[in-house]
């Protein structure tokens, strides 16, 4: 019987007569002193988890967490495997399966390696992996170069297999002999960062091999095997295989914070000898007693000693985190994610007297004792900043900028320091405040169901509101942040329960969307669905950049919560070199760019006199609110929405409704593949570096548009429009034509289909350029013997204003996105003399109107009613209602068709039955199912040249000559005596 079991059992038979008997005297009538339950707890001995799941399977899932899948017996994927194994299988072990050889034809059996090894070299003070030096493709030992640079090659580990067990087989290339030790447990390699091997045979103690396999190896890793302390299994001096020393042992690193029930000794021969709680599924019998050992993060981890409980079950003898405060419930996931040194030094260290790396203490007795979970003060125990006055030491380099206290610190430079980050943010624990979240606010700690996710709750409920939820859609931080105040304090949490982002078209998702964007000043594109690499205005991209190292690059996230700015990353920078929080979108490859980036920053993220955000103080002229005013910005409306339920946008469809498809289109003219749905016009629709416009292509102020490489997107030198024209206004405003040209053109309308529906030959919506171009174009249809006005140059402003990007991006400072309407003091200096403005003859910027626009010098009376100083706009919606009419006139008509008919504007296909004859749309009409479809060829030419107009409702000033051309052409081919009307065809 083990130690652990004696203690256990010992325990329970003190503790269970206590809750037995509810008793506070003892048998002979004497007092006695009745224990707290904490009291209870400090005494109570570790069970193992198995024990608790007994009672509680509800958090079986645990089985499939990190905590638990961290260290495991060395295994074959391919072989059965239970609980977490299985979990992971097919990632867990790639490393020791490369170092096999599977890739060429499974594992060997036989003891000796045919798969890859591994070489280190050295430059006598450091060591790297021939992977390291660029010499990974070399396929034998023996090819191998002696030097590379200023490293020497040294040695070579490799792993084998033989029966079923695994081994590290060393071999001296520099000199001679060879080493095997057995592999015990894998540590790492759950798809998240990387896989290491214990080795056992090494004097009492355990040591980690100088194998480090990087599990992202591929995808976001370019380098899969790296050093991992490979000096420790080297005598330079003498060109000799060595072993490590004790006080480098896995026992007295490591295990403090991995084993549960950790126990450490040293024996006579000085070694550090580690333990853990026996649990018959444990992952390997490390202590050699015959019993598994629990050498992951179990129950009691965080909840404590379980003995008490299991043998009473009160739930009073049992840590529950969620009983603490948040300054408590935060240390328990502290007392691992963190890194420092303990206070106190302790002599069961090899080379005692010796600081923990784990949080540790003296007991009364004189013994290490470890942190325990609700119970005791981490501060107390542990140090990770010089400025706390324990006399710990110096910790600067675990961080960018300094330690906390030095007023430089950004963020964490080593992994398994997010405790340290949190206490430094808004998110630090402050007292029994409920508002604040705790570490489990955002993990799960009994479920994981995605490896590759980082335990991140899936549901939270928070004001009676459940809310699905995830870190890649906002979701996790809206279910806190929406309703408070601040940037989301608009937003309910019924919003965010109710989102479905790029699913259904519904108001919550707009207004999630519009807070965050409102907020980041940055389109909504968090989970990527545009095809940017960056995740934009997804909240962790900003506020938890990657600056810390776990594998081979910046692979975990800050936790401080804030913001690092571009500053912090400039060479002169305390914390130079720092990501910092635009550095997963922006690329600012010098401190000239990061200023730049600063002061775009500065701009969207004005702070008030306390030093934080304050939005009040924005520019309402900067980019991004002009764009996010514009139809391209509008998340929630039908244009980018209209495919949701089919999943996907289609080709025909997505050129225009999606960044992805215009991108796609603009190569050389077609969409090959449907776009993803959720998408909106976005920066990098028309910018080439759609995440960062204003840096160019890495250069500062570069334009950095599709149009300025026409070699690549050679669809917008001369854009094809729908009647077969290739046409140019010679500049970037090619991308907006693009778009801006409607569907269909007179051959569409003259191949109609008799008794088809409108929609065949529908010419969509707002198409200026057609408009503007007018007979160049053909976009209306245009009636033989008559001629048509081609191109609209606006001869009156000299050429100045004759391009889409002239009139509608001209501006002042940056106000060049606020697409919808040209900025007026373009306009005024002409326009604002013209007699059919409202406010004339006292016209002003305040008081300019579009729709007042006519020049004084255009003196033709379209619409026959003898007033030449309205306004182009009320001319032109006379003809289209005079139109309409004729149109409604001609299908009643019982000697011509005799099937009258109405038009709804808002759905589509316009035109319906009118089955009552009484000339209005009346509910239940405007069905598709009512869709008029009794068009002649007369009618279906004048339905077409219509709806070419209305549905581009500034016609009157992009052509107003073509456009009263069209409506006039289309009454009178309708019957109509254009001349006792009055009409003047221009």
């Amino acid at each position: 019987m083990s130690r652990k079991l004696i203690a256990f059992l010992a325990a329970t038979l003190v503790i269970a007569p206590l809750w037995g008997c509810g008793s506070n005297r003892d048998s002979g009538g004497g007092g006695s002193t009745v224990q707290t339950p904490n009291q209870v707890i400090a005494t109570a001995s570790f069970v193992g988890s198995t024990r608790c799941l007994s009672c509680h399977n509800d958090k079986s899932n645990w089985g499939h967490t990190l905590h638990k899948a961290v260290l495991r017996a060395p295994m074959d994927f391919s072989a059965a495997q239970a609980n977490t194994e299985s979990f992971y299988a097919g990632t867990i072990n790639k490393g020791l399966l490369l170092s096999l050889g599977t890739a060429s034809g499974g594992l060997n059996d036989a003891g000796t390696p045919d798969g890859e090894f591994v070489a280190y070299y050295s430059d006598g003070s450091s060591w790297k992996t021939h992977y390291e030096l660029g010499l990974g493709a070399t396929g034998s030992m023996g090819a191998l170069p002696a030097t590379s640079g200023t490293y020497s090659l040294k040695y070579a580990a490799q792993i084998s297999k033989n029966g079923s067990e695994y081994y590290v087989q060393f071999t001296n290339l520099a000199g001679t002999g060879t080493a095997t030790y057995k592999i015990m447990f894998t540590y790492g390699g759950e798809r998240n960062y990387k896989q290491r091997y214990v080795l056992t045979g090494i004097g009492a103690s355990k040591h980690i091999s100088p194998l480090q396999y990087n599990d992202k190896w591929g995808t976001d890793l370019t380098v899969k095997w790296v050093n991992y302390n490979g000096q420790r299994w080297y005598d330079l001096a003498n060109n000799a295989l060595a072993t490590p020393t004790s006080k480098d042992s896995f026992d007295g690193n490591c295990a403090g914070c991995h084993f549960t029930g950790y126990q450490l000794a040293k024996n006579g021969a000085g070694e550090e000898i580690a333990d853990a709680v026996d649990d018959i599924n444990g992952a390997v019998d490390f202590d050699g007693d015959g019993s598994m050992d629990e050498i992951n993060v179990g129950c009691e981890a965080c909840h404590g000693a379980g003995s008490a409980h299991a043998s009473t079950q009160n739930p009073a003898y049992i840590i529950n985190p969620a009983d603490l405060t948040p300054v408590e419930a935060n240390m328990v996931c502290g007392q691992c994610h963190i890194r420092g040194k303990s206070i106190d030094t302790f002599n069961e260290f090899a080379d005692a007297p010796a600081q923990a790396p784990f949080p540790a203490k003296l007991d009364a007795d004189g013994n290490l004792m470890k942190f325990r979970p609700g119970l005791d003060d981490l501060s107390t125990f542990y140090s990770f900043d010089s400025g706390d006055g324990s006399g710990a030491g110096s910790f600067t380099s675990q961080y960018w900028g300094g330690e906390p206290s030095s007023g430089d610190f950004q963020a964490s430079v080593k992994h398994h320091q997010q405790y340290i980050d949190i206490l430094q943010g808004p998110h630090s624990p402050t007292g029994s405040d409920p508002d604040v979240p705790r570490c489990y606010t955002c993990h799960d700690m009994h479920n994981n169901s995605d490896p590759g996710a980082h335990q991140v709750v899936t549901n939270r409920v928070d004001d009676g509101v459940k809310m699905t939820t995830a870190n890649d859609n906002d979701t996790l931080c809206l279910s806190c942040h929406a309703g408070m105040p601040g940037p989301f304090v608009n937003l309910t949490k019924e919003d965010v329960a109710n989102m479905t982002p790029n699913g259904a078209f519904n108001d919550q998702m707009d207004a999630v969307k519009k807070a965050v964007t409102d907020h980041t000043q940055h389109y909504y594109d968090p989970t990527k669905v545009d095809g940017t690499s960056g995740g934009v205005s997804r909240c962790s991209k900003c506020h938890m950049p990657k600056t810390a190292k776990s594998a081979l690059k910046y692979d975990i996230h800050a936790h401080t919560f804030e913001v690092i700015e571009p500053a912090a990353s400039k060479s002169t920078s305390p914390s130079a070199g720092v990501p910092n929080g635009c550095t997963s979108c922006h690329t600012a490859a010098d401190d000239a760019a990061l200023d730049a980036l600063q002061a775009e920053f500065d701009e969207k993220f004005p702070k008030g006199t306390d030093g934080h955000l304050d939005e009040t103080l924005r520019d309402p002229n900067l980019e991004y609110i002009g764009w996010a005013a514009t139809g391209h910005a509008n998340y929630a409306d039908d244009p980018f929405n209209h495919w949701n339920a089919d999943g996907a946008i289609p080709t025909s469809c997505a050129k225009c409704h999606s960044k992805v498809g215009f991108r796609d289109w603009a190569l050389d003219g077609t969409v090959d593949a449907a776009a993803p749905i959720g998408q909106v016009l976005s920066c990098g629709t028309c910018h080439v570096n759609g995440q960062d416009p204003e840096m160019g292509n890495g250069n500062l102020g570069s334009t950095d548009m599709l149009y300025d490489d026409l070699a690549t997107y050679t669809a917008l030198a001369n854009v094809v429009f729908p009647s077969g024209a290739a046409l140019t206004l010679n500049n970037d405003s090619n991308m907006c034509m693009a778009c801006h040209m409607g569907r269909k053109s007179k051959a569409d309308v003259d191949a109609y289909v008799p008794g088809s529906n409108f929609g065949s030959v529908n010419p969509h919506y707002l198409a200026a350029a057609a408009v503007m171009f007018g007979t160049d174009a053909q976009g209306g249809y245009e009636y033989a013997a008559k001629t048509y006005a081609g191109q609209n140059n606006f001869g009156g402003v000299m050429g100045a204003f004759v391009t889409c990007t002239a009139c509608h991006m001209s501006g002042n400072g940056k106000s060049t996105h606020q697409l919808v309407k040209p900025a007026i003091n373009d306009c005024l200096a002409c326009h604002g003399i013209d007699p059919s403005q409202p406010a004339y003859p006292n016209v002003d910027a305040g008081n300019f109107k579009f729709s007042g626009i006519r020049s004084p010098l255009n003196t033709t009376d379209y619409n026959g009613n003898g007033n030449i100083t309205e306004s182009l706009k009320d001319e032109i919606r006379a003809l289209e209602a005079d139109l309409l009419t004729d149109i409604m006139t001609y299908a009643a008509n019982p000697a011509g068709l005799n099937v009258p008919v109405v038009y709804d504007d808002a759905t589509y296909p316009y035109w319906f039955n009118d089955t009552n004859g009484n000339g209005v749309v009346d509910p239940g009409e405007n069905a598709f199912s009512n869709a008029y479809t009794a068009f002649d060829t007369t009618m279906i030419r004048a339905a077409y040249n219509y709806t070419f107009s209305i549905k581009e409702p500034h016609g009157y000033i992009h052509h107003p000559d073509y456009i009263a051309q069209l409506l006039i052409d289309s009454m009178e081919d309708l019957g109509t005596d254009i001349v006792a009307r009055g009409y003047v065809r221009p």
